[in-house]
């Protein structure tokens, strides 16, 4: 019979742990003990000199068994059945029940009287983790059935690898060891039900591993997870009694429990690998102020906080959690690459436009806009044949001088917006009855096919200075809004519209945060009745407007109100959209480089637009003083006759000389006329120098403005 070794103490208190063989049992006497009591006192007397045995080896084998010197290898198992005085042919009928397989290598009686059962191994495994321990031990009580063995089996003494038991008396050697591929493959198992991966470990794709393994060891073929196989790696290579994980290899038998990839593929390969995985992971994370933003499964950019980026990191990239050498986790270190690498200035809603980083003023800014316009149906179309009610409703509404001037414009918008490659465009104001569908072309029409619009005549008429929530639309709209019943609140209504025409940089303020200038090329559209309160909406054309906007006068297309013209609308938008995004504006309506295309002023409109400035007052009045100034040589075409020069002075002074009536001021005239200068409608009267003392101003006659021979114009 071959003996076997344990790892024996001299009490329950020593430290020192020695090996002995089995047969030298025999030489430890126990005392004999009247009570229990007794007997724990003398196992745990520092004086004790006895045996109590494990068959379990720290990874200081000189040692006992404890947290701090947790286990290494498994020699065997020690099942406790305390129940006092159990009959020996009890134990030869248990014996003769257990498997073949599983049969016990020794069993001695205890102190009790009940019986301490040894298993042990025919080759030592390695200890990997305490929840792999106990499904271990779990499956290999389910071979053996110990509770059904003998009775009173200690099951938490079984399971704790760090119980030492008197040797006891009565020895009886059996000729039995476990197997090497039995206790290698209920270690396999116990691996794979708890999924166990070792601390301080990262793991690998298949494709990484599988590729380099082919590299270094081209005769072990493809590996897959949960594999057994042998150490390939280990020239000592023995039975199969690894495991293969994505993290690294547990291994039963060579030393090491578990061996990382980095140590078999090296620790620099691995090093570059996980290198590439947190740079392919966060290529598409940025960090913007405090947090950090990932696209969804739409496409979306979503804020999210660092705890929820690791987790997405680990999920969809397989970046570890854990420390690994006392080092930050994978994901850790990818959240510094971002926090390094990828923070940004801040946040935009660019418009019609691919990239993730736009910049503006100097500042690099995540861009989160999702607009873009309504896709055509992709085949040619003809005016009017795939879309009847929108045609109908436009030729209605516009009648046959407009609508190619609307049409030109909202081609040029959709087209250059669809191209990824938004041009600046004129602002548009619309006039017409109540109920002709001029809301419904801005806010339905224009707004589905562009992708969005937003109320603005509280921002234009600076009722609200917080403007973050419109420039994220390519299309504002204001309609019907009471701006122009106070002369100087449509003064600033009308610098608005010229600025964000025709500026590309627009300030952004949102509460609470500083202002932020971005590009914005959409359009405005300005809607009304009209009447003569509604058409005070329209913008003043005394400050060289008219180049930036089209002033369009709608009729009613007929179409009752009460239907659903969205209804009609939506089927047909489509095809619409195809014969803008085919359409080729007609060199006639092509405007100059700046908005695309002319603008267009329908003369009452103009008209109405041009009466109601402040400088009105001061254009009546000079037009008066002009008849009466150049009526004194009413048939002379010599320039003396014909034009006037002088500043605001003199001509306060000249229109005392002819008793008109003007209360105002001087600064009040140079004001008024420095706005007509201004107007593309008067061309009477030009700005010709600028100094300390004022402007200086040419006025011509009406005749001379009408109908002047080239040879006495002479130079403006």
């Amino acid at each position: 019979m071959d003996s076997f070794k344990v790892f024996s103490r001299a009490n329950f208190v020593a430290r020192d742990v020695e090996l002995i063989e089995s047969d030298h049992f025999a030489g430890f006497k126990r005392p004999t003990f009247t009570t229990k009591n007794a007997y724990r006192d003398w196992c745990s007397d520092p004086k004790t000199a006895h045996s109590f045995f494990s068959l379990i080896e720290g990874i200081n084998p000189h040692l006992r068994v404890t947290r701090r010197n947790m286990p290494k290898q498994i020699h065997g198992l020690v099942a406790d059945f305390d129940s006092s005085d159990i009959p020996l042919e009890d134990i030869e009928s248990s014996l003769e029940r257990i498997s073949s397989r599983f049969k016990p290598t020794a069993w001695s009686r205890s102190f009790s009287g009940g019986v301490h059962m040894i298993w042990v191994f025919e080759k030592p495994i390695l200890f990997n983790d305490k929840k792999v321990w106990e499904s271990f031990l779990d499956g290999f009580n389910a071979e053996v059935g110990l509770k059904f063995v003998l009775p009173g089996f200690d099951e938490p003494a079984f399971k704790s690898y760090s119980q030492y038991y008197e040797i006891g008396h009565d020895w009886v050697f059996l000729d039995h060891r476990i197997e090497e591929t039995k206790v290698v493959s209920l270690m396999a198992a116990a691996i794979n039900a708890t999924k166990y991966v070792a601390p301080d470990t990262s793991e690998l794709s298949w494709e990484v591993i599988n590729s380099k393994v082919a590299e270094l060891f081209p005769e072990v073929g493809e590996l897959s997870d949960g594999q057994r196989t042998n150490r390939f790696w280990d020239d000592s290579a023995d039975a199969e009694a690894v495991i293969v994980t994505a993290a690294g290899c547990h291994c039963f038998t060579g030393g090491q429990a578990f061996v990382p990839w980095e140590q078999i593929l090296g620790r620099e390969f691995v090093e570059e690998v996980f290198e590439d995985m947190a740079a392919a992971a966060v290529a598409s994370v940025y960090k913007v102020d405090q947090a950090y933003f990932v696209k969804d499964g739409k496409d979306v950019w979503r804020p999210v906080s660092s705890q929820v980026l690791e987790t997405y990191l680990a999920c969809e990239f397989g970046l570890s959690t854990r420390s690994h050498r006392g080092a930050p986790s994978e994901s850790k270190q990818a959240l510094n690459m971002v926090r390094r690498d990828r923070t940004l200035d801040g946040v935009t809603e660019a418009l019609y436009r691919r990239e993730e980083i736009v910049e503006e003023g100097g500042l690099r800014l995540l861009n989160l806009g999702r607009v873009r316009v309504l896709e055509p149906v992709g085949e040619p179309v003809k005016w009017g044949t795939s879309f009847p009610w929108i045609s109908d409703y436009l030729e209605k509404l516009f009648g046959e001088e407009q609508l190619p001037y609307f049409i030109a414009w909202l081609a040029h918008f959709y087209t250059s917006a669809r191209n990824f490659n938004l041009q600046n465009g004129l602002a548009v104001a619309i006039a017409g009855p109540p109920s002709s569908g001029k809301t419904f072309l801005s806010t339905c029409l224009t707004s589905k096919l562009m992708g969005g619009s937003e109320e603005a005549s509280a921002f234009l008429t600076s009722k609200d200075k917080f403007n973050d929530s419109l420039f994220k639309f390519p299309l504002l709209t204001v309609d019907d809004a009471v701006a122009a019943s106070d002369p100087k609140a449509s003064e600033v209504y009308t610098q608005m519209l010229k600025k964000i025409t025709a500026n590309q940089s627009i300030s952004i303020r949102a509460m609470h945060r500083s202002p932020v200038s971005i590009t914005w090329k959409g359009r405005i559209i300005v809607t009304m009745n009209e009447d003569v309160e509604s058409l005070q909406m329209l913008p003043l054309t005394e400050y060289s407007l008219l180049d930036k906007i089209s002033f369009f006068k709608v009729s009613s297309p007929g179409i009752d109100p009460r239907t659903n013209w969205h209804k009609h609308m939506m089927p047909e938008l489509a095809y619409f959209a195809q014969y803008l995004a085919d359409y080729e504006i007609p060199e006639e309506l092509r405007g100059e480089k700046r908005f695309g295309v002319k603008p267009y002023h329908h003369n009452e409109l103009l008209k109405s637009a041009s009466e109601a400035g402040p400088a009105a007052e001061i254009e009546d009045l000079i037009q008066e003083w002009r008849t009466w100034y150049f009526g004194r040589s009413s048939t002379s075409l010599e320039p003396q006759d014909n034009e006037w020069v002088g500043g605001a002075a003199a001509l306060m002074k000249s229109l005392k000389e002819g008793n008109f009536d003007f209360r105002g001021t001087n600064r009040s005239l140079g004001r008024g006329m420095s706005r007509l200068s201004a107007q593309d409608n008067c061309n009477w009267i030009t700005r010709l120098t600028e100094s300390h003392r004022g402007n200086s101003y040419r006025i011509i006659s009406q005749r001379w403005a009408n109908d002047i021979p080239e040879t006495v114009k002479g130079p403006f």
